[in-house]
């Protein structure tokens, strides 16, 4: 589940952005909605992303407006 984020996300503690995918995760399982929660954001001109290893290749092929074209759903998260 890709999960847009603010750029500033990028300049949090990893304890704080922990804390951040620990709550979307939470949101995604009261939203029935299954897989690994990976946010991006923009960092200067490439994407940026908190992701497996087994993903990175993947997430480097993308942008975030391509990403921003293909959402289909809101993931409403505190």
């Amino acid at each position: 589940m890709i999960v847009p984020v603010e750029s500033s996300f990028g300049a949090q503690t990893r304890v704080a952005q922990e804390a951040a995918i620990d709550r979307m995760r939470l949101a995604a399982m009261t939203a029935r909605l299954n897989g690994t929660v990976v946010p991006v954001w923009q960092d200067g001109n490439r994407l940026a992303f908190r992701a497996p290893q087994r993903f990175h290749s993947f997430f480097r092929s993308l942008s975030l407006p391509i990403i921003r074209s293909k959402l289909n759903a809101t993931l409403p998260c505190q």
